[in-house]
């Protein structure tokens, strides 16, 4: 299962282009905003960081570096199952009031 960290300073891109990143791995999950002091890598996703990566037991790439497919072609990554979990929230875990 691939996992990957991609870093980059603050606004320079990496969640507008989070479905073209996505494309670039192949992976299908997006975990926005992870930070590797306060969250554990989930893995089979990309996690977009602007905090430097320490300790990576996974592989890490540089926003500035990657070449990113074009934007045509990602119409419909959305219905093929892309996730995209904002501020690290966990997608499985059950609502609120809500049955387990």
């Amino acid at each position: 299962m691939k996992t990957v960290i991609v870093h980059g300073p603050r606004a320079c891109g990496k969640t507008r282009n989070a479905a073209r990143i996505a494309a670039h791995f192949g992976i299908a999950t997006i975990v926005d905003d992870w930070d590797e002091r306060l969250h554990e890598i989930t893995p089979g996703a990309i996690h977009l960081t602007n905090q430097p990566v320490r300790k990576a037991s996974v592989r890490c790439a540089n926003f500035a570096d990657l070449q990113l497919p074009s934007v045509v072609g990602l119409i419909g990554m959305k219905k093929a199952g892309r996730r995209h979990i904002n501020k690290y929230q966990m997608v499985d875990r059950p609502k609120k009031g809500g049955a387990a």
